[in-house]
């Protein structure tokens, strides 16, 4: 489950670049499978644990807003 909403996060993350001049990067740390996103000056950060399902919501729910 958290690879495929990494996948989704990904995505968006790629769309926004090519659709905004928004500053957004991403790091991923495959031994910690921990995701940072850094969307103009805010950085949401995400790991797979029982915490995940918020954070990624947290971070799609930013993401969209910047394509919309």
């Amino acid at each position: 489950m958290f690879k495929q909403k990494l996948k989704e996060i990904l995505e968006l993350t790629l769309e926004v670049a090519d659709k905004t001049e928004t500053y957004i990067s991403y790091h991923y740390g495959n031994q910690s499978e921990s995701l940072s996103v850094f969307v103009g000056e805010e950085v949401f950060t995400v790991s797979d644990n029982k915490h995940m399902e918020e954070s990624m919501d947290e971070i799609r729910e930013a993401l969209l807003i910047l394509i919309k």
